[in-house]
């Protein structure tokens, strides 16, 4: 007998569901989600599991279910204006999908738990609201977590050397290649690289200087809008005559890149810039 399917709780574990798929997919990406895009991403795939309550509509129809709603939580999630970040976050999408919809039939077929419904290809469990609570905060304290491990685990291995020239003049510090740093110029795609404003001081006017002290935008400079999990702000950015990159497996140089200054605190206690992987790769 085919048990009672309750459309909020089917609407409400999906969305939960989503979130913790789009969250590790986003890190697996080598981006951040914000909060926002995050629950609308996953608000589109508890819509899309009402598809469940369909009468069956074949393996085929199921998995141009699962593709077309992949890719509108892609779009929602990462946007659309980087089309490189957007095809790594679907794929990877695409894959903790699979594998979380893999788990769950096999789950159906080989226990066969009674509170467990799985039809065209979407996964229904019938849990009470202080196990979905209490199961929420388990797995996003446990992804927290790993997510803290694996950046400092990063910031380790990703440790570079970065040189700036400008207006003839010269500055060199450690940074780090973040993979989680995709901020690019809006207008050319440039990628960017944010410092800390004593570190690219000594090659700048004293203008530019003072204005980023300030929070005003200094003339000439390009301002940047970003994303991140602390929140939505923007950061002023200027084009330097070259950057020069080196780690410990190769070395890149390039003057089709911007730089962003952070007019207050520190980039990490071991570095002084944070390097866009794409100047590298």
């Amino acid at each position: 007998m085919r048990p009672v399917i309750y459309v909020d709780v089917l609407l409400c574990v999906n969305f939960f569901v989503d979130c913790m798929l789009l969250y590790i997919s986003g890190r697996l990406a080598g981006g951040r989600l914000t909060r926002t895009r995050l629950c609308l991403a996953a608000a589109v795939g508890a819509v899309d599991s009402l598809f469940l309550l369909l009468p069956d509509a074949g393996r085929l129809l199921s998995m141009a279910n699962t593709f077309a709603a992949a890719a509108a939580m892609s779009c929602t999630a990462f946007g659309i204006k980087d089309r490189a970040r957007l095809m790594r976050g679907f794929l990877w999408l695409m894959l903790t999908t699979l594998c979380y919809g893999g788990i769950m039939t096999a789950l159906w077929l080989f226990a066969s738990p009674s509170s467990l419904v799985v039809s065209n290809g979407i996964a229904y469990i019938d849990i009470s609201p202080t196990m979905l609570i209490g199961g929420t905060v388990v797995c996003y304290g446990a992804l927290t977590l790993w997510a803290r491990i694996a950046r400092k685990k990063n910031e380790i291995e990703s440790i570079c050397e970065i040189r700036i020239s400008k207006n003839g003049r010269e500055v060199c510090a450690a940074g780090i290649v973040d993979t989680g740093n995709l901020l690019t110029e809006p207008f050319s795609g440039y990628p960017v690289v944010i410092c800390e404003l004593a570190f690219v001081e000594p090659i700048m006017e004293a203008d530019f200087v003072s204005a980023v002290r300030e929070g005003r935008a200094p003339t000439g400079a390009r301002v940047i809008p970003y994303s991140s999990v602390g929140g939505d702000g923007v950061i002023f950015a200027f084009r330097p005559d070259s950057v020069e990159i080196e780690t410990q497996e190769t070395s890149a140089s390039s003057d089709r890149v911007y730089v962003g200054v952070l007019g207050r605190g520190r980039v990490s206690a071991s570095a002084r810039a944070i390097v866009n992987p794409d100047i590298i790769y």
